[in-house]
């Protein structure tokens, strides 16, 4: 009886102890830094004001970076603002994407779909296993989807376009032309 009183206790504090923890873990987070930026000309202010406040502010609240990949998110930034003009929103969008996701932790990500924002999710989910890129989540009005092998996008294997992708992103520094997403 003494033994099961004992863990019963020892549960209960321990309980305590982790709900604490927690407590002070969350409460002690850095507060969202909120941009205060004029009314943007045109679109490639408004991009370039996003894209500074990204450069300036992130890293300040996303602890993920080590020093490597802190240099390679500011360089990816550095280039797009740069480069804004040149690019279409969706560029622009796979840039900002490929600067979170430097830091290697799947956990980082740019938030650009929350609250229907910028882009909408696909109702459709995919998958990559050993043999292929597979539909394994859909809605009901895709259900007929579910399970089957993607075989091209746009006329084009989606090996074939990742290999693109990847080789677009390494060479122009994490700008992926539009023309190998669609």
């Amino acid at each position: 009886m003494k033994k099961i009183l004992l863990r019963v206790v020892l549960t209960g504090v321990t309980l305590f102890v982790l709900a604490v923890v927690g407590l002070i873990l969350l409460t002690n987070q850095p507060a969202a830094p909120t941009p205060d930026f004029s009314a943007p000309r045109d679109r490639d202010e408004a991009w370039r004001q996003d894209v500074a406040f990204l450069r300036d502010e992130f890293l300040k609240v996303d602890r993920s970076f080590t020093e490597e990949t802190s240099q390679k998110f500011l360089d990816i930034l550095d280039n797009l603002y740069e480069q804004v003009p040149s690019h279409s929103d969706n560029e622009i969008v796979v840039a900002i994407t490929r600067a979170a996701a430097a830091s290697g932790n799947g956990h980082t990500r740019a938030y650009l779909m929350r609250n229907g924002n910028y882009l909408k999710w696909l109702p459709i989910r995919y998958y990559w296993f050993s043999d292929g890129l597979f539909v394994v989540r859909t809605t009901e009005d895709y259900s007929q989807t579910l399970g089957a092998r993607v075989l091209a996008i746009n006329g084009i294997a989606p090996e074939e376009r990742m290999s693109r992708m990847r080789g677009a992103a390494m060479s122009s520094g994490g700008l992926i032309p539009q023309s190998y997403l669609f």
